[in-house]
């Protein structure tokens, strides 16, 4: 009815606004990225209400807000909040294994966020969008944790070495080819908490063949293929979790005036590209002094 309807569009227009403040955050400091986290988690907590409650909304576009949107935008919102918690992470300075895990469980909140969006068919941008999210962030696991294993390695653990390398060539074959990320790298920023997507992958392009080098006339150690790797354990710290919304949270009142339902003919179009424009963390600006110089020494070999 009107009143479920109404109640709906209240929830995602919180939603949005909750993503809007976390786009508004600086993230290269360990506030503003736990400052972000929260607000998406809360965001992701309010598009879970929409979904419980079976909201669907037909914009002009055609598009329609419906279960399967409303859990890939959930799990969108789950898995910036995971990159925002991946880099509080690494600015406290975590292990490499665990910098594995938390880049991991953001692709998996992309992916799962992709899965979601196919079963409508629909949106090739967003779905472009997701991949790209999902595609870098398994690149960064992969690259964390062959970094990991090759530390293990010089510890002793030698057939370690060989898993590194499979690792570090899976993340190359992983990353999206140079037309893709020209086409859609400009809407996703930076993190402000390791070098650029592009200095990264240069960096393991330009170590590997060193690596794979000292493994034939050193090491000697078997690279395992692919399918044979171990998979990257699941987080149990620092992970996103939607917040679900207290009473408190409906009477936010910085969020009020964003969040009341219209009404006639100014009715707000609710869709999914709305709700996914919302979503979008806007750029940071990030300094010399900002950038941490030694993350990169510790993310790749």
């Amino acid at each position: 009815g009107d009143l479920a309807s109404e109640k709906g569009i209240v929830l995602v227009n919180i939603a949005s606004n909750h993503a809007r403040v976390a786009g508004l955050q600086h993230l290269g400091t360990p506030e503003g990225l736990k400052i972000a986290a929260k607000s998406l988690s809360l965001s992701a907590g309010f598009f879970g209400l929409v979904k419980e409650i079976g909201f669907e909304e037909s914009g002009a576009n055609g598009s329609t807000l419906g279960g399967s949107i409303n859990h890939s935008l959930q799990n969108m919102m789950l898995g910036q909040a995971q990159e925002c918690l991946l880099g509080f992470a690494i600015l406290r300075d975590v292990s490499l294994k665990n910098r594995a895990v938390l880049a991991n469980q953001t692709a998996v909140f992309y992916q799962l966020a992709l899965a979601a969006l196919a079963r409508e068919g629909r949106s090739v941008a967003w779905r472009d969008h997701l991949t790209l999210r999902h595609k870098l962030y398994t690149f960064l696991a992969h690259c964390y944790n062959g970094a990991c294993l090759l530390k293990l390695a010089d510890d002793g653990d030698l057939p370690k070495y060989g898993e590194a390398i499979a690792h570090l060539r899976l993340a190359l074959q992983t990353f999206p080819d140079a037309k893709f990320v020209k086409k859609h790298c400009q809407k996703i920023p930076d993190p402000a908490f390791h070098p650029s997507w592009a200095e990264f992958r240069d960096k393991v392009a330009t170590s590997l063949p060193k690596l794979e080098k000292s493994n034939m006339s050193v090491y000697l150690q078997h690279v395992p293929a692919f399918d044979k790797l171990e998979p990257v354990p699941k987080a149990e710290q620092f992970l996103a979790k939607p917040i679900v919304p207290t009473e408190e949270h409906f009477h936010n009142q910085t969020l009020a005036t964003a969040c009341q339902p219209a009404s006639g003919s100014q009715q707000e179009e609710v869709s999914a590209a709305a709700a996914v424009r919302a979503a979008e963390p806007a750029p940071t600006k990030r300094t010399d002094a900002e950038r941490p110089t030694d993350e990169a020494e510790d993310a790749a070999p």
